[in-house]
């Protein structure tokens, strides 16, 4: 079987990633995209033009098209007896889900929804994942801070960063024991894994909806925190979802409010060391455990074997 990931832009490394978790479990795999990321991965898909992408498509078995991308949709519709998979995985389904359904759904066999919060809203044949992480390149790091360090870098305007910061703040201004480090400026991969590294507790997510549309799941970079061993603290508000796909509980703090994230942070911050660590070696296990390439790499073989 020979599978082929595509997309215009790869927003988060999704699809390399995928990719490399297929490869990982002896599937072939090939993923391409047009652009390259601004955020500098090391490691990305193979640029191609869009006839070369067509070439590809033409010798694959099965094409899975990333982010709900039109423009690949439009190159693999055509093709007798193409078997194609869709992956909604942000924005652009979110917005406008009722046209991608219209569009995707007579040429797909199936539509793998990365969020949950995007289950039941038409696509067809729907199934549920999320990411996939390099458990091997993210390690379990521990932080040297004498005190613990609470850290946020979003990666997007989307994340509730205004919300997070003030409560953070205020709570900063209640007790001093512990350090925050903050910044929405944008750097490379490796730069935000390195900054990171430096904390003890995660704040990924405080936000509900974008505009008029649900929002509140967690998305690669609290895959990442964990990876690293950190402790995530941030939205899950379809986490019934999540525990039918995966037969587990995340070991994310899940918080929905100002207040909510400042009690349960306070809460953390009068925990000892040894039950920091305990949690952060909750987080380490998880992720290696269900997301890791290996791990998510049966699962993608699973979805597209599955009837």
């Amino acid at each position: 079987m020979k599978v082929l990931n595509c997309c215009q832009s790869d927003w988060a490394n999704f699809s390399h990633d995928n990719a490399n978790a297929l490869r990982s479990v002896g599937v072939h795999c090939i993923d391409v995209k047009i652009y390259r990321h601004s955020f500098g991965y090391p490691d990305q898909s193979r640029i191609m033009t869009l006839h070369e992408i067509r070439h590809q498509m033409l010798h694959a078995d099965v094409v899975q098209i990333m982010h709900s991308d039109l423009k690949m949709l439009s190159l693999a519709k055509d093709m007798d007896k193409k078997r194609i998979i869709v992956y909604h995985t942000g924005t652009a389904y979110r917005q406008g889900s009722k046209m991608m359904n219209q569009i995707f759904n007579p040429h797909v066999e199936k539509s793998v929804l990365a969020l949950g919060e995007f289950a039941g809203l038409g696509a067809k044949n729907e199934v549920y994942m999320v990411g996939a992480i390099d458990t091997r390149q993210i390690a379990h790091t521990e932080n040297a801070d004498k005190v613990y360090a609470v850290a946020h870098y979003p990666s997007n305007k989307w994340k509730g960063s205004d919300t997070i910061e003030r409560a953070i703040r205020d709570l900063h201004g209640q007790r001093h024991d512990f350090n925050f480090k903050m910044s929405k400026k944008t750097v490379d991969y490796d730069q935000q894994l390195k900054r990171m590294n430096g904390c003890d507790i995660y704040v990924e997510l405080l936000s509900t909806h974008q505009m008029d549309k649900q929002y509140g799941s967690w998305g690669i970079s609290a895959l990442e925190a964990a990876a690293m061993g950190k402790i995530v603290i941030t939205c899950h508000t379809t986490e019934g979802i999540y525990e039918e796909a995966y037969g587990v509980k995340t070991p994310f703090i899940v918080c929905h409010s100002e207040q909510e994230l400042k009690d349960k942070l306070n809460h953390l911050l009068n925990q000892p060391l040894e039950e920091i660590r305990r949690l952060q070696g909750l987080s380490r296990e998880w992720v290696v455990k269900y997301h890791s390439y290996k791990a998510s790499g049966e699962r993608i073989k699973w979805i597209i074997n599955k009837n």
